[in-house]
């Protein structure tokens, strides 16, 4: 038997809601998805979970105590990515400012060849420079769309889990 955490949260949220569509709408998954996650979950545990009183679902006895482990799995997979979150703006901080005390260090020592390169080769030299700044400005606007795209995910998943808090 192979328990999942989706199964656990799609289990916990229909209990919450006492029906499939509430569900669906808070997990942002069809109602067909949240069906099946739910009767392969009673499949894998071989017991109905709910009693089904049309239109509402309603737990019976094994729902009941297979709810509070439920929603502790759910509480818990938030702390988890929550503290993966930090971890992730943690590492990200460290690694630009290490990026940018590279790029510094970089530009520095392409200051100094500048300084001392031979007369007649200024034009090699802008060229070089130009070329870094060229990088340099490519990588920025990289970053800058993948830390935005970052964020958007991150909101768009705080939206959500604050949505499924209320909702408890």
């Amino acid at each position: 038997m192979k328990l999942t955490l989706q199964q656990l949260k799609v289990f916990a949220t229909i209990a919450r809601h006492g029906n499939l569509g509430g569900a669906a709408g808070e997990l942002c998954l069809s109602k067909g998805a949240v069906s099946q996650s739910l009767q392969e979950l009673e499949r894998q545990l071989a017991t109905p979970l709910f009693d089904r009183v049309h239109p509402r679902l309603q737990l019976n006895n094994e729902g009941r105590l297979l709810q509070p482990a439920a929603e502790k799995a759910a509480a818990y997979s938030r702390h988890l990515y929550d503290i993966a979150a930090a971890t992730g703006a943690e590492v990200s901080k460290t690694a630009e400012a290490q990026f940018a005390e590279l790029q510094k260090s970089f530009m520095g020592a392409v200051d100094a060849a500048v300084k001392n390169a031979p007369a007649g080769t200024e034009n090699a030299v802008a060229l070089v420079k130009s070329a870094v700044a060229a990088a340099n400005n490519a990588y920025e606007s990289v970053h800058k769309a993948a830390k935005q795209a970052a964020e958007v995910a991150e909101s768009n998943f705080t939206a959500m889990t604050s949505t499924a808090v209320k909702a408890t």
